[in-house]
């Protein structure tokens, strides 16, 4: 019986709300989560998670699964090529060949478009034809390059274009196999150096893995190790003998780099063949090269397969994920597995790719790549096509369209006719009704997650090009001076190729090569390609896509130009770094947020997965999985004494468990108690409030188009108020808010502004529900100030309210006596006080909830006495990072001296952090003079991105007015001179003794007008969670002195702080920044570990 509505606005709501899909997804979501066998005690972030994949709405998700499978399927072209060995090729085009579940994802544009850009977009080194080769003496090369990955499913109108990755299979033929191991090596680091000596091309660098058919046994961890270029220019010799072991141990050498190519608009190749001679846009995007060693004994053998060796490879893979451009390259790499199995779908090869395709779907969904995953699937499922994959013979009647295969779900021959021949090679395939989930995939693979991944690909692109450009452009303009001094240029450009080396050599440059470079505006297209990428990131992260991620990346994207100027281009490049970075990696959690969902979306590739044989784990098993490790290591839940068994943790509400207690207490019927428990823990999270409110706010007009990211933005907000709900609002403010007293007037030190903050918290054997307040026993007058203050902070209004002072003691007690500690220092008629101070994020760690680090002793150090939080308690605080300056009250009769006293001073006492305790110093930033900052920089004690390109000129570091050309100091100086000048303490700063606290308020009082007072001031960010405590240097890299001279922002290397040469130059660093840096300024910043 139809529904009867009382008003038309109500009916209006509900077909808006089914039209778009929006009731089916939270119904099915509903019906996911009280399937579980235990629920969340916060079930929206749940809901999220499967809710995230509905905010695509792309029109593929409209299409039926005929059209959809059309789509992909268009020109239902696969030739056989051979019969046999079931070598098929792509119809439409000439350049594909490879196994049919290959080839009928592999659509015509793609291939072509691909095809023009590996044999002429790229050097021939990436990508050289098969022709074999002899090096040496008597040894035969031949290299089988493939297309792999997701260019074998790019759909040029449907996705963005895809990484660039190809395979290169290395065929040795030799006498002696340690000699054909070190050719193989010299035939990488060729192709790394050829690639290198492009301009235009970039090489990151190369890393030796684990194949991807490696299997993982007990505690064995994946084997990665990674060499950037700089790594192996300094010592190719040390390099080669660790490639060389570990190729020999089965390994994988891959390559990466940035390529620039001319990518065809319309997805047709650029000057092809019906095409004309149009061109395409320039871009560039990230390329991976892969080597797999393969050798051939050219000595006599009884045992016919030891003629032939492969190491890191399966039979047969690269046909499993990848095609070939030609069919002589197909034949050859198929040649070399003749002798262990005769076909690639042979008994052999097929169990053996088939295990290595699960065992790296599993690591991929693993590892988050979902999209990867996805796509590796997809081929593993159309595998189960037993038609093709089981004829003996395949022929053309037996490869059917894509529509076909998946409507008609062919798989009444299984078994039969050619299975049974196999000797029951039918065994190995799934369901053939496993083939309907290949429209979903189809569908993934040409998502808003897929956009997002590709646009963040080629953000990533431009970043690292543009990272690497100024110091490519020094290497050239060195590599031709030395040529010049040499007077090599006319033997480089005669030279010819070179078959084998051992050793890379910087690229020689011409006169004509350096004139195009000088007026080559690289920055200038990098930025005109970002224009085009602000422009996709708009239209795919929209403001209300992904509520507050969208606004951050609404923010960075108000850095980049609408238009790309005209000049200045090189420093804007500069600027830009951190921002692409960051906008990296927001994009990559948008494509993650949605990508991840499908599996809540589509229930049918979970389906699919379990019925090829794929280990799928659900939320709940890993809730289950993840409470039962809390509670055996003692925290997240209890444990039963007497069964001696795990009960279930604190967070999580086992259905079944609480259905039985409350039948046993007669609360429920044993025939509904299921479903009265899960309607209790619906009322306990309010559930039927938050469908009330999402029904009516979801469905208020004006209603878009696509209403699910206004229902993601609804679902987050409530995941994120469950926690506030817990508690009474007037007793969560009792929880984190500290009781604060205002210094008396009368106080030493008082300044009128200082507060004292305690905690004020209920206490765990306190009756009746009474509240006490730690610290009270200490303000009696029996007790010492050291103890008074171990409960209280001392500072500003705003920084004192929600700092928690014990948890922030129990650091400074762990810490030891080398940080946050009171000290003083005199040389000769110069005296100091070291005050130090909190700032930053320790101004909020009531809200952290730090209780659990109280179990530090107060005896307990850095050397590792005694027993700290459990690694698998939630409150440990593995992630709080601390955050410290330090005030140096400089006492004398001159503040030059003062100041070369204090650099002095500072040097040694970094020093000895670094080398006589526990601490780790990484960095040293500090603002120094421009010429000081160029003689730093051209001795190679310091690094400064705001001289990059300029320090080594000549001349420059004579004066400083040739330094005023450096970037624009005005933002700098403006905000150095007016919101920083005469500051007293930033709102977020205080410390926690009241003597340090009361220093640091005379001192405010005073530096202003006392001339043989200096304040200067030294950040420590010190990382207690293994992030880094690295704090970003300023925006600007420059800034205007106390006198107005250049100061400029630089990087003391390690030799600086530890050689001997260079311990004077640091103290001299540091006190010049105690001169120039203009008053309220820190002169520098220290990272520690």
């Amino acid at each position: 019986m139809p529904r009867q509505y009382e008003y038309r606005v109500e009916q209006v709501r509900e077909e808006y709300l089914e039209q778009n899909g929006v009731g089916p997804a939270i119904r099915d979501a509903l019906k996911s989560l009280f399937s579980e066998p235990r629920l969340p005690d916060n079930p929206y972030f749940y809901l999220a998670s499967l809710l995230a994949a509905y905010v695509d709405q792309s029109p593929l998700w409209k299409l039926s699964d005929a059209d959809i499978a059309s789509t992909f399927d268009m020109e239902c072209a696969v030739e056989v090529v051979q019969p046999d060995t079931k070598l098929c090729r792509h119809a439409q085009t000439p350049h594909c060949f490879g196994l049919p579940h290959v080839v009928r994802l592999a659509p015509k544009s793609g291939v072509e478009v691909l095809s023009h850009v590996l044999n002429h977009g790229v050097p021939e080194a990436f990508f050289p034809s098969s022709l074999p080769f002899r090096v040496g003496s008597g040894y035969t090369i031949q290299e089988f390059c493939s297309v792999q990955g997701s260019c074998c499913v790019w759909h040029p109108s449907l996705m963005q274009f895809p990484a660039l990755e190809v395979r290169s299979d290395v065929l040795i033929s030799g006498a002696r196999m340690d000699e054909a191991v070190r050719i193989f090596i010299d035939l990488v680091l060729t192709c790394v150096e050829e690639v290198g000596a492009v301009p235009l091309y970039f090489v990151d660098g190369i890393a030796i893995m684990d194949p991807p058919s490696q299997i993982y046994e007990g505690s064995k961890q994946p084997f990665y190790q990674f060499f950037h270029m700089d790594d192996i220019l300094e010592r190719p010799e040390d390099f080669e003998k660790l490639a060389v072991r570990q190729v020999l141990g089965h390994k994988v050498i891959k390559m990466s780099c940035v390529l620039m190519i001319e990518v065809p608009q319309g997805g047709h190749a650029v000057g092809g063949e019906g095409h004309g001679e149009g061109h395409g846009q320039l871009r560039y995007e990230l390329a991976t090269k892969s080597y797999y060693f393969h050798y051939a004994s050219l000595e006599p053998s009884t045992i016919e397969y030891d003629q032939m060796q492969h190491y890191g490879t399966m039979p047969y893979e690269a046909l499993y994920e990848g095609y070939f451009l030609t069919l002589s390259t197909a034949r050859q790499y198929m040649h070399m597995f003749l002798e262990v199995d005769k076909q690639p779908y042979g008994p052999v090869a097929l169990p053996a790719n088939l295990d290595s395709l699960k065992r790296q779907i599993e690591r991929t969904l693993y590892a988050g790549k979902s999209l990867d995953a996805f796509r590796q699937l997809l081929h593993l499922i159309l595998i189960q096509d037993a038609e093709v994959t089981l004829s003996s013979q395949l022929s053309i009647k037996h490869v059917r369209s894509l529509e076909q295969t998946i409507m008609t779900g062919r798989g009444r021959a299984r078994g039969r006719g050619n299975g049974a021949a196999r000797g029951g090679g039918a065994g190995l395939l799934a369901n053939p009704t496993v083939l309907g989930v290949i429209p979903n995939l189809l569908r993934t693979l040409a998502s808003s997650a897929a956009t997002i991944q590709g646009i963040s690909r080629e953000v990533e692109a431009i970043s690292s090009a543009g990272d690497k450009w100024p110091a490519k452009v020094r290497q050239m303009r060195q590599a031709h001076a030395e040529a010049v001094t040499e007077g090599r240029l006319k033997t480089a450009q005669t030279a010819g190729s070179i078959s084998s080396r051992r050793t890379l050599r910087t690229p020689e440059v011409d006169s004509s090569m350096l004139s195009w470079l000088n007026t080559f505006d690289m920055e200038g297209k990098l930025l005109l390609q970002l224009e085009g990428i602000k422009k996709n990131v708009q239209a795919s992260m929209g403001k209300g896509v992904f509520s507050g991620l969208s606004l951050l990346i609404d923010q960075l994207l108000s850095h980049i130009p609408d238009t790309a100027p005209s000049i200045g281009t090189a420093k804007l490049l500069r600027q830009l770094q951190v921002v692409l970075v960051q906008l990296v990696q927001l994009l990559h959690v948008g494509s993650l947020t949605i990508a991840h969902s499908f599996l809540g979306r589509c229930a049918d590739i979970v389906w699919g997965l379990n019925c090829v044989g794929v280990q799928v784990t659900s939320i709940a098993d890993v809730q289950e999985a993840s409470g039962e490790a809390a509670m055996r290591s003692g925290a997240g839940g209890q444990l039963d004494s007497a069964a001696g068994t795990a009960l279930t943790p604190d967070w999580v509400l086992d259905v079944h468990s609480v259905a039985g207690a409350q039948v046993q207490n007669g609360g429920l019927a044993e025939r509904v108690s299921v479903e009265g428990a899960m309607l209790q823990y619906a009322v306990d999270v309010r559930l039927d409030e938050a469908l009330s409110m999402l029904w009516h706010q979801v469905s208020q007009p004006p209603q878009p188009l696509n209403p699910f990211p206004k229902l993601m933005h609804i679902v987050r907000s409530r995941a994120a108020k469950m926690e506030l709900w817990l508690d009474d609002e007037e007793e969560s403010l009792l929880r984190l808010a500290n009781e604060l007293t205002l210094s008396a007037a009368g106080d030493v030190g008082a300044s009128g502004w200082m507060y004292t903050g305690h905690r004020v918290f209920q206490g765990p054997q306190a009756e009746g529900g009474s509240r006490s307040t730690i610290g009270s026993q200490a303000r009696s007058q029996g007790q010492e100030e050291e103890e008074f203050g171990s409960s209280h902070v001392f500072g500003c209004y705003s920084a004192v309210a929600l700092a928690d002072a014990r948890a922030l003691h129990a650091f400074r007690s762990l810490l030891g006596s080398t940080l946050l500690a009171d000290r003083h220092w005199q040389q000769g008629a110069y005296t100091c006080e070291v005050v130090p101070a909190l700032c930053g994020d320790a101004a909020l760690t009531n809200a952290m909830e730090l209780h659990d680090f109280l179990k530090l002793g107060q005896d307990q150090q850095l050397d590792g006495a005694g027993s700290g939080p459990s690694a698998g308690d939630p409150h440990h605080p593995r992630l709080f990072g601390l955050l410290a300056e330090e005030h140096h009250l400089v006492t004398g009769p001159k503040r030059k001296e003062a100041a070369q006293v204090f650099g002095k001073e500072v040097a040694q006492r970094l020093i000895s952090l670094h080398t006589e305790s526990p601490h780790l110093l990484l960095s040293l930033e500090v603002w120094v003079p421009a010429p000081l900052a160029a003689r730093l920089v051209e001795a190679g004690l310091a690094t400064s991105s705001s001289l990059a390109g300029i320090a080594a000129a000549p001349g420059l570091a004579a004066s400083a007015g040739s330094w005023r050309n450096i970037g624009s100091p005005g933002d700098a100086s403006a905000e150095a001179n007016s919101s920083d000048a005469g500051r007293s303490a930033t709102p977020s700063e205080f410390n926690i003794r009241p003597s340090s606290a009361a220093m640091r308020s005379s001192h405010s009082a005073t530096s202003a007008t006392a001339s043989t007072v200096s304040s200067v001031g030294a950040q420590s960010g010190i990382d207690l969670g293994g992030l880094s405590g690295k704090q970003p240097g300023p925006e600007s890299g420059t800034m205007e002195g106390r006198k107005g001279d250049l100061l400029v922002w630089v990087h003391i290397g390690m030799r600086a702080m530890l050689d001997d040469a260079g311990k004077g130059e640091l103290a001299n660093a540091l006190g010049a920044a105690a001169r120039a840096v203009p008053q309220g300024r820190g002169v520098g910043g220290v990272s520690l570990y």
